[in-house]
């Protein structure tokens, strides 16, 4: 931690020495990247609020203005976070950051419940970058909306086929779940396992509500066999 401590120090008097300096800015992303990385959301957006702001035609302009998006979505602060991606295509269209802004954008609307706007958001991602290895993810994310949220189980199942057929060799998506309690001495507690189970298919899904995660994935009516390793004395758990 002291060479950071150190770099921050350093950092923050050559910025106040040669404020219009190159390595200024650079300096001044970096200090925002390290702020974004312990999760210091506010030191980190005020790092790359003051590129935006006093440097809008750097090179690293656009690059700010995309992690300010990213900080306000983990801030939760969707309706901030919608907002700066969708600036991003506006004051930076040929940026690098578009064809993954447009998906965040999307799952901003998402997050705010706004399914029509997100549904819109995930399709133009489909058409405009056919080839991200982001538009699997947005093809999921619209069938979830249909299935849950929409009730339309048709136009689900609809996008749930497009990613087989589009991504057959796509890989699956291992989700890691921890639980302390899951060992009660030499018996495995159940409801820790529960616990674990419902983390993670919200995890996989992206739903806040184990309820509807499941749902989304499985009727009431179907049977479904889940396979648990659970090791005593291991630091997996």
């Amino acid at each position: 931690m002291e060479k950071y401590d150190l770099f921050l120090e350093e950092s923050k008097r050559f910025i106040e020495r040669f404020k219009d300096s190159p390595l200024s800015i650079s300096l001044q992303y970096q200090r925002g990247e390290y702020f974004l990385s312990i999760k210091d959301y506010n030191r980190a957006l005020k790092s790359y609020q003051y590129i935006l702001n006093r440097y809008p035609s750097h090179e690293l302009a656009d690059d700010s203005l995309f992690r300010i998006g990213q900080v306000y979505s983990f801030k939760k602060d969707f309706q901030k976070a919608a907002v700066s991606f969708k600036r991003l295509s506006i004051n930076y269209p040929k940026s690098p950051y578009l064809t993954d802004a447009q998906f965040f954008l999307g799952d901003s609307f998402f997050s705010m419940k706004d399914y029509k706007r997100a549904l819109r958001e995930y399709d133009s991602r489909q058409k405009n970058y056919p080839d991200s290895i982001l538009v699997s993810k947005a093809l999921f994310h619209s069938g979830l909306i249909y299935s849950v949220h929409m009730k339309n189980d048709q136009k689900a199942l609809d996008y749930f086929k497009k990613i087989i057929e589009k991504y057959p060799d796509l890989p699956s998506q291992v989700v890691h779940t921890h639980h302390a309690g899951v060992w009660d001495g030499d018996n495995l507690s159940s409801e820790a396992i529960n616990q674990m189970l419902d983390a993670s298919i919200t995890n996989l899904t992206g739903l806040d509500d184990a309820t509807q995660a499941w749902a989304a994935l499985f009727k009431p009516t179907e049977k479904i066999a889940i396979k648990v390793n659970a090791f005593a004395n291991s630091t997996i758990w």
